[in-house]
C-alpha cells in the first residue's frame, strides 16, 4: 500500500468512526416551511423548500395553525420520520389574520379566521379593512 493509498485508508476510517457517532447524538432539526392546506385533525401539508411533507400539529396548535402560515417544522429523530409543527412564525396572506381574546381566560384563543359554510368548510379567510 502506497502512501497516498495509506492516507485516503485513514480519512476513510475517521469518517465512519466520526459519521457512526454524530448519528448517535440525540439533537433534533428544525426547518421553515408553509403550511399547504388547512390541517385534518392532527396532520398537516408543509412545504420545506422543494419538498412537501407531512407533518402532526399538536392539540395547543390546532386553533392557531392554517392555510398559507409559515411555521417552524422540528425532525424530532432528525431523520425525517417524525416532523412535527413546533411554532407559527407569520403567514403569506396580504391582509392581517383576526386574533381573538377572551377576557375570561385573559388570553388569546385563537389565530385561525375564515368565514364557513353550514358543514363548516372554509370558503375564504376572514380579514378586516380599513377604510
Amino acid at each position: 500500500m502506497g502512501g497516498e493509498e495509506f492516507q485516503n485508508a485513514i480519512l476513510e476510517a475517521v469518517d465512519i468512526v466520526v459519521n457512526a457517532r454524530v448519528g448517535k447524538l440525540g439533537y433534533t432539526n428544525s426547518q421553515i416551511g408553509v403550511v399547504l392546506e388547512d390541517p385534518r385533525g392532527y396532520d398537516v401539508r408543509v412545504k420545506i423548500r422543494d419538498n412537501e411533507v407531512s407533518c402532526i400539529v399538536p392539540e395547543h396548535l390546532h386553533s392557531w395553525i392554517q392555510k398559507d402560515d409559515i411555521v417552524i417544522v422540528k425532525d424530532l429523530y432528525n431523520d425525517g420520520q417524525k416532523l412535527v409543527v413546533d411554532a407559527k412564525t407569520g403567514q403569506l396572506q396580504s391582509t392581517p389574520s383576526l386574533v381573538f381574546y377572551d377576557s375570561e381566560k385573559e388570553k388569546l384563543v385563537s389565530g385561525v379566521d375564515g368565514i364557513f359554510d353550514e358543514n363548516g368548510d372554509k370558503i375564504a379567510y376572514g380579514t378586516v379593512i380599513e377604510e
